[in-house]
């Protein structure tokens, strides 16, 4: 794993236009770093106070060649715990994860890929677990996401499924989303995929993908949540979840195997 994450940060750390293909993207997968917060001390938060710019013409060139292989990645963060927020007339990708495999996996791809230069930065939370996090520059394809993934409801910009999440959702997709929101129950050998800021209308949306996509049935039922419409949960029982790990094993990152059980 080390000699894949040498490979994948020296083969694409030439020049500002020298991207990495979908295969090189999907080499990095399994690998683990050590690449993060190389300015560390022992604040409680260590976010990385310089900032980094791009002229508009660099960010509309990486924005056209953004492999097709890391948009798969983007639609399961997306549907877990990434966030889009609007920054002036255009939009940056902030991950916060306790999982330090999957926000450096993401870290990395991202600064290969020209859309992060600052270091993942942690956020110590007293008894809680830390938070691993980054936030990308500003760019026309994210905002792009933005509108469709967002929508303004009283003044608050509310994550949505986009109208063709159908033909977004692959089994790259999957794998990030079980990596980001999933959880493995031992008792009863289930995968809970905790969609909680999703409306009943979206949760059956997805339940119908993995039904007609990939043969996985499912359940959802309905837990705690801010807003009445939303909070709900995926469960994929026992029988199902041999599928799931055809799926999605090789994708997910080792340290996170344990959401499939393994």
């Amino acid at each position: 794993m080390l000699l894949c994450l040498i490979f994948c940060y020296n083969k694409f750390n030439f020049n500002l236009f020298n991207f990495p293909s979908d295969s090189e993207i999907l080499n990095c997968f399994g690998a683990t770093s050590i690449l993060y917060n190389n300015n560390n001390n022992n604040n409680n938060n260590n976010k990385p106070k310089k900032r980094h710019t791009l002229p508009k013409a660099d960010k509309d060139k990486i924005s056209e060649t953004i492999p097709h292989t890391f948009m798969q990645v983007l639609v399961g963060v997306l549907m877990s715990d990434g966030t889009l927020s609007m920054t002036g007339n255009m939009a940056r990708l902030s991950i916060q994860q306790t999982h330090f495999e999957l926000s450096n996996g993401l870290w990395l791809m991202c600064k290969n890929l020209r859309l992060v230069f600052a270091d993942i930065y942690t956020i110590d939370r007293n008894n809680w677990k830390t938070i691993y996090a980054f936030q990308t520059l500003t760019f026309p394809f994210l905002t792009e996401l933005f509108k469709m993934w967002y929508v303004n409801i009283n003044g608050h910009n509310i994550k949505i499924l986009p109208h063709n999440i159908f033909e977004l959702f692959t089994p790259i997709s999957f794998a990030f989303l079980i990596m980001g929101d999933g959880g493995w129950d031992k008792s009863s050998s289930r995968l809970f995929l905790h969609l909680n800021n999703f409306t009943l209308t979206e949760i059956k949306i997805v339940q119908n993908i993995l039904l007609v996509k990939f043969n996985i049935e499912s359940t959802n039922y309905k837990v705690q949540h801010a807003y009445p419409d939303r909070g709900y949960i995926i469960a994929i029982p026992r029988k199902e979840i041999n599928k799931v790990r055809e799926l999605t094993q090789n994708h997910i990152y080792p340290s996170l195997l344990y959401k499939l059980g393994l």
